[in-house]
């Protein structure tokens, strides 16, 4: 556990300076930090936290800290000083300060511990209060971190996560940086919890079918494994569950996919890889150079060259300006593929096709 800490801390951590102040009680001065405690805090219970600071949370950080510790009653509050505009509401700080709480509460016999993140003052920007589920939901696991966010695994072996984790990367990390998602295993289903903020509207219809996209491309790199996706809270306790249906295999067997620069284009069995590549290669100049991060997906109906393109939600299909650039779009298309006949569909994240031209 200790060597875990220590990880995800290092991670967590280097976004989140800490900044040093003075005459805010008793200072026990510890190499790369300084830890202050109140007349409520005997010196015994200080030194002890101080001294788990010093080993697990110190190395971590990017300059000196400044915490000081105070007592309300039976609860011992603990406060850390954070830069300004540092985001706490991220949910990498917020697991590591869980974290923290857990640690420290093992270190004092069970004590309850209460977190504030606060200003040069140690006046309380945000609190993160003591409940008795924390000990038990605070075991994620072991750590994967990556460039932009951490792969939490239990019950699963390294090798599984670290497949899952290279798929993450560029797919859902990059959106969505400094987050965590956890890999478990129940039977023969893995379990995988995408953690979101409390803001975020997990019934969202792209949201999910997105999800389910992932869910199935996640059990093809897992040797074709029912897979459960749970959106989750910053403790991985589930707020919306999608369970395992195999149709969505064909549902969201969207083709072969073809890098290309600020996108993705897909195309089916229908299409030649060479009919694809010079639509991608079209495509990076004159699509995905404005529109970055869509996806695009070709396939031959008939004599009919089918070309979907995502659209973000929330975009009016029916306004003049969505027909005109669709009209440009086929056009263009239409020059490269001379007799053959092109249509442009906008599709919702599923292709499924909202309107056509």
């Amino acid at each position: 556990m200790k060597k875990y800490l220590i990880v995800t801390l290092a991670i967590l951590f280097s976004a989140l300076l800490i900044i040093s102040c003075n005459d805010y009680g008793t200072m026990i001065d510890v190499e790369n930090g300084e830890v202050y405690y109140s007349e409520n805090v005997e010196e015994q219970d200080a030194q002890k936290i101080a001294d788990w600071l010093k080993e697990n949370f110190f190395p971590a950080a990017n300059e000196k800290p400044s915490v000081q510790i105070d007592k309300d009653g039976d609860v011992f509050i603990v406060k850390f000083v954070t830069v300004e505009g540092a985001d706490l509401e991220s949910v990498a700080v917020i697991n590591a300060f869980r974290i923290v709480q857990v640690s420290l509460s093992k270190e004092l016999n069970g004590a309850e511990i209460e977190v504030w993140l606060c200003d040069r003052s140690f006046e309380m920007n945000k609190k993160l209060e003591w409940n008795d589920k924390l000990a038990a939901a605070i075991e994620f696991g072991e750590v994967i971190a990556t460039a932009n966010g951490d792969l939490f695994y239990k019950n699963v072996s390294k090798e599984e996560a670290q497949t899952v984790s290279e798929y993450l990367e560029p797919s859902y990390f990059v959106f969505q940086k400094n987050s965590s998602v956890q890999l478990d295993k129940s039977g023969n289903s893995y379990i995988v919890n995408f953690v979101f903020r409390d803001d975020v509207d997990v019934e969202d219809e792209s949201l999910v079918a997105n999800a389910v996209f992932s869910q199935v491309e996640i059990s093809k790199l897992l040797n074709n494994s029912p897979v459960v996706i749970n959106f989750c809270n910053s403790m991985f306790e589930s707020r919306k569950e999608i369970p395992w249906d195999e149709s969505n295999i064909e549902k969201y067997n969207f083709g072969t996919e073809i890098e290309v620069i600020d996108g993705e284009l897909c195309y089916t069995e229908t299409v030649t890889k060479e009919d694809a590549e010079k639509l991608a290669k079209w495509l990076e100049t004159n699509y995905f150079a404005e529109q970055k991060n869509t996806s695009v997906q070709v396939k031959r109906e008939d004599k009919n060259l089918q070309v979907k393109f995502v659209m973000r939600k929330g975009l009016d299909l029916e306004s003049q300006d969505i027909a005109d650039y669709a009209k440009k779009l086929k056009e263009g298309i239409s020059k490269l593929f001379k007799g053959t006949v092109i249509e442009i569909h906008l599709c919702n994240s599923a292709f499924e096709t909202q309107k056509f031209f």
